[in-house]
């Protein structure tokens, strides 16, 4: 009984039931408008479908952090929601669907800056992240 009043809870806020890449999931409204609860949604996207790696063998102390999703929608508002908060994403890229389904942040400062202000509960994110703290 109270995992369906989760779920009902979960609805009504705007989150949808399903498949994300299916039912086109994503940032809903009220999680757009205010930017704690932004950056919250963020960590949660990047600790699972994201990653912070340094760019070996070919440029050594240059790091990516990369957000991969195949649901463009979500892609979209999650580009766009790092945007609000004064990063610089790449354009939408990769080859894996006509829309593409990545994006990175390049510049250091901005990944530094990512972990201090978003952070993470990844633990292979985290130890990716004291790389470049400590690069």
């Amino acid at each position: 009984m109270g995992g369906r009043l989760v779920v009902d809870f979960l609805i009504d806020t705007g989150l949808k039931p399903n498949d994300k890449i299916k039912s086109q999931v994503t940032i809903p409204d009220w999680i757009k408008e205010n930017d704690s609860y932004l950056r919250s949604c963020i960590r949660g996207l990047i600790d699972t479908d994201g990653c912070v790696y340094e760019m070996l063998p070919h440029w050594p102390g240059l790091f990516q952090l990369n957000f991969e999703n195949r649901n463009i929608t979500l892609l979209r508002d999650t580009r766009e929601a790092l945007i609000k908060l004064g990063y610089h994403p790449s354009k939408i890229c990769g080859k894996r669907t006509i829309n593409g389904t990545k994006f990175y942040i390049s510049r250091k400062e901005e990944i530094k800056r990512f972990y201090k202000e978003i952070g993470s509960s990844n633990d292979r994110n985290i130890k990716q992240f004291n790389k470049v703290l400590n690069s």
